[in-house]
């Protein structure tokens, strides 16, 4: 069999696709092969180099193969998407995860490591929960928004207000009523002690980190952005510039341009979502304390606040945060404020 020089695998939970090109760039490796099956095969093909598509379980599998001394790279879907010709299969989605795989341009998503990984899981699963609190919160408003009763906005407004509500004898509610908003209170109480531990473990893993330690040095940044940031980025290495990882979270004006003609729009948003709304609720937080930030870093927040407005300066404290942890992660350094 000749050489393959590239080997794109399209990954599933039971059967993958495997297609491997050679120096010319050319199909020599078809396989469609079970779990069981896929590391065994994937040694035997002999590839200079593994390409997978980030998806689910992509990180294991990632992992397991370079345990095995393979070289392997993830690649991010929208940039696998460009590639993928005729119909949808899954012989075509390997083909076209190993034809972007031979493009330098491409940058690679970073394999995550197990504590990494253990840490966006609790990421998830607090920002599930805070999901579900909503609901039960709305669904208790919208329910007494019948009866006439109305309640503040926020959880704060919602964990004072049932209480009262419940124990007034005297507005509409019946004894119905009151034992359902009664069941939603509880049902909002233990969601509530869930957030309030997850936000504990958060916090002690950030201590546990030393780069989270040293991004939790920088105004409006927390353990929960710095233990996001640390999480999603995982290397730092993959960015040239800390520009570039402000692009790819999506903090950058959006860019249409046509010879000497420039024009920016509004940012990107791009990347993840989660941590862009971090990064800028951390510097929307900070901005309540303007007049007071001392140094030209205050200097510098006030100046965009009376050019720009808050929304705008907050989005532009947040790029320059990303750029700090970038650097903070890439160089290994404490933060030194100007």
């Amino acid at each position: 069999m000749e050489q393959i020089k590239v080997l794109g695998i399209d990954i599933a939970k039971n059967v993958f696709e495997l297609c491997g090109l050679n120096e010319a760039h050319e199909v020599v490796y078809r396989k469609r092969v079970r779990r069981r099956q896929f590391m065994r095969t994937v040694l035997q093909a002999g590839a200079e180099r593994i390409v997978i598509e980030a998806c689910g379980a992509s990180h294991h599998w990632a992992r397991r193969l370079r345990h095995e001394n393979q070289r392997v790279t993830l690649l991010p879907p929208h940039q696998v998407k460009p590639f993928n010709t005729g119909n949808k299969n899954d012989a075509n989605d390997a083909l076209a995860i190993a034809v972007a795989g031979t493009q330098a341009s491409i940058r690679p998503v970073a394999v995550k490591t197990l504590e990494q990984q253990d840490i966006q899981s609790l990421h998830r699963v607090r920002e599930q929960v805070k999901k579900q609190r909503t609901e039960v919160i709305n669904q208790a408003r919208g329910l007494l928004a019948e009866y006439g009763v109305v309640l503040p906005v926020g959880v704060s407004g919602f964990r004072r207000g049932i209480p009262e509500v419940l124990e007034d004898a005297e507005n509409a509610l019946t004894d119905r009523i009151r034992a359902l908003i009664a069941d939603l209170y509880d049902q909002f109480h233990a969601l509530d002690a869930r957030m309030q531990q997850y936000d504990r473990d958060i916090k002690a893993v950030a201590q546990q980190i030393d780069f989270c330690r040293r991004a939790m040095e920088v105004g409006g940044i927390g353990a929960q952005t710095a233990t996001a940031f640390y999480a999603t980025v995982g290397d730092a290495g993959l960015f040239a510039k800390g520009r570039q990882v402000s692009a790819w979270v999506g903090l950058v004006p959006s860019q249409h341009a046509s010879g000497d003609q420039q024009w920016l729009g509004s940012i990107t948003k791009r990347g993840s979502r989660y941590l862009r709304t971090l990064l800028v609720h951390g510097a929307r937080a900070l901005l309540t304390q303007a007049e007071r930030l001392p140094g030209r870093r205050g200097a510098w927040v006030r100046q965009r606040i009376a050019r720009n407005g808050r929304n705008k300066a907050a989005v532009a404290l947040a790029n320059k945060n990303t750029r700090i942890l970038w650097a903070l992660m890439h160089n290994g350094e404490s933060y030194q404020p100007a």
